[in-house]
């Protein structure tokens, strides 16, 4: 069970200045239902154009593309670059994201379009996609979202838990770390956000929440949007 509290609250007792501009930066993830059928897809599609098929449920396991990438690799004595089935796969989990986009979360839009009313602020994002993805998911899924401006993991130096993306944000708004809030689904992105200084609020997923997040004065767990606009956790 998560402490009880009020995002009204959080931005009074952290310090934020509500009558100064406030930076709200959203982690891309942290807004989408994530379709895993859409990402599964794009490595059967890989495998299938070399007539390897996969045993139904079969997880690849790994960091990042391409630890999954180097499994597949090495798992079916593939001998192509890992370069060319990154390029590969990328292609073919665009015209996945094109033709099955994710849903963006209940009480998101209503969330931000609150935070526009009621804040002189902007709406950011920090994503650990590549561009590519992000203008598809922009078009597509984010289409009702009014970002103001947002990174994408290609325009900076390192992707999460490095700050980098956080401190170009804050570079590009012109707003300091003091005056920012960070939207986080995951681990490495909290991370990321308070390496930079900046408050986070953490709406887990997929994540346990580890007694440090818990302890730490500058990240706040929240339930859903819905928490966050009511104060209701249920």
């Amino acid at each position: 069970m998560y402490e009880q509290w009020s995002f009204k609250n959080f931005l009074e007792l952290s310090g934020i200045k509500t009558y100064e501009k406030i930076n709200f930066c959203f982690d891309v993830d942290e807004l989408l239902i994530s379709n895993k059928g859409s990402i599964k897809s794009s490595y059967i599609e890989l495998l299938d154009s070399r007539d390897i098929l996969i045993e139904d449920g079969e997880v690849f396991e790994g960091r990042n593309l391409f630890d999954i990438l180097q499994n597949i690799k090495e798992k079916y004595v593939i001998q192509d670059s890992i370069d060319s089935l990154a390029y590969e796969r990328k292609n073919s989990y665009i015209t996945e994201l094109i033709e099955s986009p994710p849903i963006i979360k209940r009480g998101a839009i209503d969330f931000i379009s609150m935070l526009k009313r009621n804040h002189n602020c902007i709406i950011s994002y920090a994503t650990s996609s590549e561009r590519t993805f992000m203008d598809i998911l922009l078009a597509t899924s984010l289409r009702d979202v009014d970002f103001d401006f947002g990174i994408a993991w290609d325009e900076s130096l390192n992707k999460k838990p490095s700050g980098d993306l956080y401190q170009k944000c804050i570079d590009i708004s012109k707003i300091e770390s003091n005056q920012t809030v960070a939207f986080e689904d995951s681990v490495s992105g909290v991370y990321s956000a308070l390496s930079c200084g900046i408050k986070t609020i953490l709406i887990p997923s997929r994540i346990s929440v580890s007694a440090y997040f818990l302890e730490n004065k500058d990240v706040k767990i929240a339930y859903s949007f819905k928490h966050l606009l009511t104060g209701e956790t249920e």
